[in-house]
């Protein structure tokens, strides 16, 4: 009887704040939490607000294996800002002249801080004196911008930092190299914050760190952050030269471990906004899963990894150059071997730099060269990378022999990566079980002229290949152009339409079922 008698230790328990990149998909950032946590208790999951605030035991699962969330973090409050500050109509928000009568600087001051920076190194681990900076996402019509929101909130955290009873004190800003990042969602009238678990990519810092040691004795300025000294000048004090933090070295943390693309596209899908268009999908074991038109595969990519049941994948686009990022996209995610993954994101990141540059220049001196290939520009105003071939890994003997050591830490992918026309793919009728896609807009590749040719051709070969019974999730803009289509393919029934925010894109996404 003596269980009867003793009190055990109360858990603890944390409110976390989700984000969904995709907003008015929130029911099934919701359905995933309680599948992942049976015991989480949902706070606030409000369509349309591209939140999510739930309570768990600390400890009692992995949250970051949830993949629906775009961003992660401790839940601190919220508040509800004053009808002065919103727009009563449709307005593009300008930058405020006086910051200091925004209220965000009151939220920070009042909320309760001390529970969760516990709780945030209890997660991540943290240096004694940490760096911060603080992100806004706006969602509605405000007289202000995310910047002034920013600012506001920062300047709290800024003055607790300065006071030796704040848990924020000895902290300090860097925008760049930081070590915690608040967070703020403002949402209308609502505004939510809290600390963010996500940490900076280390292929960012590592890229940032070479790019600095190659400058040698060129001004770094633009990188110093206030009370840095240059390179140079510690090593003639003697005093050795640390990192920026501890993320400039690889890291194995969970959350960093998430970012499984190599290259990417301006146009290329977030890994969460690709894994909750799956869960639409509602993929059952040993479903064959095709994105006719999957870029750099992010889509078929996702689906492979994130799910535990086993599936089949196909990923296919028309040009070379996407075909050929989607394969080193594979390669990264197959490969467990540190020095390969290194050398292929930092070569990624020197391709990529140098090809913005030469655009941005091409573009300056008003010489574009336009070279359109079925409707579409090589390299366009925004300076559109295209590589021709895949990237190789450079190792050294050294790193070679540290690779083949861990060559059995590699895993096997059921994915594969082709090179195809959307119109007319490879596949037999019937044959394939769930087509996902995230279909072009027309806004940054091609136009809706275009699209028309491309999306009646295209979905006739999706309802051919599909099995009866099979789903297509597709993401678009083309809203007319769709329901015009399906009421030529009677067959090709909708079985339901969400109106998502992407980026600040209206767009759909419809389910449509084989009949």
């Amino acid at each position: 009887l003596s269980p009867l008698f003793h009190s055990s230790p109360a858990m603890v328990r944390v409110s976390y704040i989700g984000i969904v990149f995709g907003i008015g998909l929130e029911e099934f950032a919701v359905k995933e939490v309680k599948q992942k946590c049976p015991n989480a208790i949902i706070q606030s999951a409000e369509v349309g607000h591209g939140v999510i605030i739930f309570e768990v035991e600390e400890g009692s699962f992995d949250f970051f294996d949830v993949k629906c969330f775009s961003g992660l973090g401790v839940f601190v409050g919220e508040d509800t800002i004053a009808p002065q500050f919103i727009h009563t109509e449709q307005r593009r928000a300008k930058p405020c002249d006086d910051i200091d009568a925004l209220p965000f600087k009151q939220f920070g001051m009042m909320a309760k801080w001390d529970d969760a920076v516990k709780a945030l190194r209890r997660v991540v681990p943290l240096p004694p004196s940490p760096t911060f900076r603080v992100s806004c996402r706006r969602i509605g019509f405000h007289k202000f911008t995310s910047m002034d929101a920013s600012a506001s909130f920062g300047a709290a955290i800024f003055d607790l930092s300065e006071d030796s009873t704040s848990p924020f004190s000895g902290w300090k800003v860097n925008l760049k190299y930081f070590d915690v990042e608040f967070i703020m969602c403002i949402v209308r009238e609502k505004c939510y914050f809290g600390l963010s678990l996500h940490r900076p990519k280390p292929w960012e810092l590592e890229v940032a760190e070479s790019a600095k040691g190659e400058r040698g004795s060129q001004s770094e300025s633009g990188l110093k952050g206030e009370g840095e000294v240059d390179k140079s000048e510690k090593q003639k004090e003697g005093k050795e030269d640390k990192p920026l933090n501890a993320l400039t070295t690889f890291s194995n943390h969970p959350f960093d471990q998430r970012n499984r693309l190599c290259s990417s596209r301006p146009t290329a899908l977030r890994p969460s906004l690709s894994y909750l268009l799956l869960l639409a999908c509602n993929i059952q074991a040993g479903d064959v899963v095709v994105d006719p038109m999957a870029g750099v595969n992010t889509i078929p990519l996702e689906a492979c990894l994130s799910f535990s049941h086993p599936i089949i994948a196909f990923g296919g686009d028309f040009t070379q150059a996407c075909c050929a990022e989607g394969e080193t996209n594979i390669r990264y995610a197959r490969s467990r071997r540190t020095h390969e993954r290194r050398s292929l994101k930092s070569q990624w990141d020197t391709i990529y730099t140098e090809k913005r540059r030469e655009a941005r220049e091409r573009v300056e001196r008003g010489e574009k060269e336009k070279k359109r290939k079925r409707g579409r520009e090589d390299i366009g105003e925004g300076g559109e990378v295209y590589i021709e071939t895949p990237i190789q890994p450079h190792l050294s003997e050294v790193e070679r022999e540290e690779d083949k050591k861990e060559e059995r830490k590699d895993i096997h992918l059921p994915l594969d990566g082709l090179q195809w026309d959307a119109r007319a793919i490879p596949f037999r009728s019937n044959s394939v079980d769930v087509m996902v896609s995230d279909l072009p807009f027309g806004m940054r590749v091609g136009n809706s002229r275009i699209n028309q040719r491309i999306y009646s051709k295209a979905f006739s070969e999706m309802h051919r290949v599909l099995r009866k019974g099979g789903r297509a999730v597709l993401l678009t803009l083309e809203r007319n152009l769709v329901r015009r289509i399906l009421e030529e393919m009677p067959t090709l029934q909708l079985d339901k339409e969400w109106p998502v925010d992407v980026g600040g894109l209206d767009v759909s996404l419809y389910r449509l079922i084989k009949a």
